[in-house]
């Protein structure tokens, strides 16, 4: 689909995000995130982050859905982090739950990415260079990974 929405059910971008928010907070969240709705993939990100709360992850991480929230918040602030997002998402919904869970990483780190390219560490290269050694070590895992995936002999239903 050219626009990135699926033509499947699902609830509004704002029920969807509003839900990683503890209930004090969902009213002003909504109102923030109804502002989005008709924005490209948005149907599908809100597919995706019913999904992602559907993940192991998010029912047995202490702390993840606070993670969620707080990143949530920042997409918000930014709409080229957003529109990163969303299009990184796109995809997501489409397969088995390692596929949200790998999807939720590489979101993670469109984050550092774009704080970077807004200038954060400009004064702080000790910071900068950290940054780059974890998210190569975090390149290395993900190959690691998918090495491994690749040998093992099993079908996703």
């Amino acid at each position: 689909m050219s626009d990135g929405q699926q033509n499947t059910l699902h609830r509004p971008l704002a029920d969807a995000v509003t839900a990683w928010f503890p209930e004090n907070k969902q009213s002003d969240v909504s109102q923030i995130w109804h502002a989005f709705e008709h924005e490209e993939h948005a149907n599908t990100f809100s597919a995706f982050l019913d999904r992602l709360s559907d993940t192991v992850s998010a029912r047995n991480t202490s702390g993840f859905r606070e993670q969620v929230a707080a990143w949530l918040e920042k997409l918000s602030a930014s709409a080229e982090l957003r529109q990163q997002s969303f299009a990184v998402a796109a995809d997501a919904t489409e397969s088995c739950e390692d596929r949200v869970a790998l999807t939720w990483n590489n979101l993670r780190k469109t984050l550092p990415v774009h704080q970077a390219s807004e200038g954060l560490f400009d004064n702080d290269t000790g910071a900068l260079l950290s940054l780059g050694r974890e998210m190569f070590r975090l390149e290395i895992l993900e190959d690691i990974a998918r090495d491994k995936v690749r040998t093992l002999h099993f079908v996703e239903r």
